[in-house]
């Protein structure tokens, strides 16, 4: 059963939630032994887009945007390097501009966006990194420059609305613990 939620928040913000998750309220399967364990049916997942986080950045961007737009026409006086540095530029903020959406299931965590999709298993992850932008999934035991290439930073929604950074990070460490018992 999926649950597709819209909240306009005073501050303007809009933010899409799309949450898939049973085990929410709890549902719990009888094993061996008498001892109870959670059981995950279904994937949590929800969408984050940042440009309606902040919408007051966007004309700084586009002001930036035009500019590094003259100057590459100046430069070389032609409209295919012009096309060439917007669609670089367009490139770099693509987290900005288009929306994220983020899934955490039983074997893996996986971020989607605009051109892009990233993945890794549950068994690969060495840390768990809690900072202001997001929640870092690392195969590496120790900070690295690569963190930002091989992990998965997910960016939770606000406080109070679901898939926010503390059910996240209780979601994450149930993940994980699945994953190191069943290896």
């Amino acid at each position: 059963m999926g649950l597709r939620v819209k909240f306009a928040i005073p501050t303007r913000w809009v933010l899409i939630i799309q949450t898939k998750r049973s085990e929410l309220s709890e549902n719990f399967e009888s094993i061996a032994g008498g001892e109870r364990q959670a059981v995950s049916e279904v994937p949590l997942q929800w969408r984050v887009h940042l440009l309606m986080r902040s919408r007051q950045s966007l004309p700084l961007l586009l002001l930036t945007l035009l500019f590094a737009d003259v100057c590459v026409w100046f430069i070389f006086g032609a409209w295919m390097p012009v096309l060439a540095a917007t669609l670089l530029l367009l490139g770099s903020v693509r987290d900005y501009l288009f929306p994220l959406s983020y899934t955490l299931d039983d074997e893996k965590a996986t971020a989607t966006g605009f051109l892009t999709h990233a993945t890794i298993r549950w068994s690969e992850v060495k840390r768990v990194a809690v900072g202001k932008p997001g929640i870092l999934l690392s195969p590496y035991a120790e900070p690295s420059r690569l963190d930002s290439f091989r992990g998965i930073l997910l960016r939770p929604a606000p406080v109070g609305l679901p898939c926010d950074r503390a059910t996240l990070l209780v979601e994450i460490a149930k993940l994980r613990e699945q994953a190191k018992d069943a290896e």
